[in-house]
């Protein structure tokens, strides 16, 4: 398997350099040249598997041989041992939970995943490989988690100042060793921004051996790849399927369309945006108008410029009627989220996070169209959020005092300017925050 850049400029390479390179030096993503297949017999016999041997299979097409096969069976059963449950809700409606992991969001996916191949990748190299991670609360706190006190991996985490909740600050700053966070006086945009500038940046990767793991990064995109697979392993029903997947940096929701595109029996894939609307609104324009990030309570989806569009324009050729025929898209405001979140515990019982509910809300908005099976992605655990003044989160507010100490450590502050981040990476190459423990729930 092969890679290239979104922008055609770069000559192809391996899996292990899409991985470590990150982003190709032209500024564009790196894509596979051509999408596995599954086969149909494969997906006829999809409940037989098991949740890692289905993620293996769906994964190592795209590895080729830069990692041993017996090797990369270890990295995904790794990877892939967490629960992923599929909740039925009522006839038409099903949860799949993809906050069981670490950091009880569905970056630990990809966050162990990426940080398995960084280890195994750099293994050998005389010197640490440096992981720098945009985030708007959860990336950051999956890639801490399990890159924490990695040999050979020394990990930046950029958040945005006031921009992600006390809880998800507390997972990202509790780490020492080799973890270091920086809360950047901005947007999430801006922090994505400063990383996508340090790769195109000659002497910071002459000093640093230079990566990320945001969803910029190959291997994290693919991992997400199997999650929608899941869905298919666990349904007995053969009926139309439409997935709803709350959307920001449009990572998850490439990752739906890549595994469609491999042969995923799904009809309808839906992106549930908060009041960043800038992919809804190029549905219904056929404009790309990126802008300032809003800030909402569905704040890992506060993004203005979507970086994974650039993969969703290289899927589809970068027409917009087939885009606009393959994905569906609604804006969803925090007031609409809100009353989904209490609609959604007065009626089954279930609660979930203002992102999932982003995706709920949307299910009621299309709630006249032809019913077929719906299925919301829940990206996070509520508990996360249990600050928000909602009527279904009492009872979350009392297991969060009873779990561990979240309170915030403290992190560098830095202006959105590239060169003062730079200038902090090269004099501050050693410097971590005190090492804690926080346990999770599940």
């Amino acid at each position: 398997m092969r890679y290239r850049s979104t922008k055609g400029v770069t000559d192809t390479v391996d899996f292990r350099t899409a991985v470590l390179r990150s982003q190709p030096s032209d500024g564009g993503l790196y894509m596979p040249l051509t999408i596995p297949s599954f086969s149909e017999s494969l997906c006829n016999s999809i409940s037989e598997l098991t949740q890692q041997e289905l993620a293996f299979e769906i994964l190592y097409p795209f590895v080729g041989n830069s990692i041993p096969r017996h090797i990369f069976r270890e990295i995904v059963n790794d990877a892939f041992d967490v629960p992923i449950p599929l909740i039925t809700l009522d006839d038409p409606l099903s949860i799949l939970e993809l906050f069981h992991g670490k950091t009880a969001s569905f970056k630990d996916f990809g966050g162990k995943f990426i940080a398995q191949l960084f280890h195994w990748f750099n293994r050998e190299e005389n010197r640490p490989l440096d992981i720098l991670v945009a985030t708007s609360g959860d990336t950051g706190a999956a890639i801490a988690a399990h890159t924490a006190n990695r040999e050979g991996i020394r990990t930046t985490i950029l958040y945005p100042k006031d921009r992600i909740t006390p809880y998800q600050q507390g997972q990202i700053t509790q780490f020492g060793e080799n973890i270091r966070s920086i809360e950047i006086n901005g947007t999430f945009d801006d922090c994505q921004h400063l990383v996508k500038t340090a790769f195109t940046d000659s002497e910071l990767n002459t000093r640093l051996n230079l990566t990320s793991a945001n969803s910029i990064n190959t291997g994290r995109l693919l991992a997400q790849i199997p999650l929608w697979y899941e869905i298919i392993r666990q349904r007995k029903q053969k009926t139309p399927l439409t997935v709803i997947v709350p959307s920001g940096n449009l990572g998850n929701l490439t990752a739906g369309l890549i595994a469609r595109k491999m042969g995923a029996p799904i009809n309808t894939i839906v992106a549930a945006t908060n009041a960043n609307n800038i992919f809804p609104q190029y549905l219904n324009t056929a404009s790309w108008l990126p802008k300032k990030a809003i800030q909402t309570l569905s704040n890992a989806m506060d993004v203005g410029n979507p970086s994974n569009f650039a993969r969703i324009k290289d899927l589809y050729g970068s027409t917009w009627n087939t885009i606009k025929r393959e994905i569906l898209s609604l804006s969803i405001s925090d007031k609409q989220s809100l009353l989904a979140i209490n609609q959604l515990h007065a009626t089954t019982g279930y609660i979930c996070d203002p992102h999932t509910s982003c995706a709920y809300s949307a299910f009621i908005q299309m709630e006249k169209q032809p019913k077929a099976h719906t299925t919301l992605l829940a990206t996070a655990h509520p508990i996360k959020f249990a600050n928000l003044p909602i009527d279904a989160y009492q009872y979350l507010k009392i297991q969060k005092n009873k779990n561990a100490d979240h309170d915030t450590r403290p992190s560098q502050v830095l202006q959105p300017d590239f060169s003062e981040l730079k200038e902090w990476l090269l004099s501050h190459q050693n410097t971590a925050n005190s090492q804690s423990t926080i346990d999770f729930p599940s």
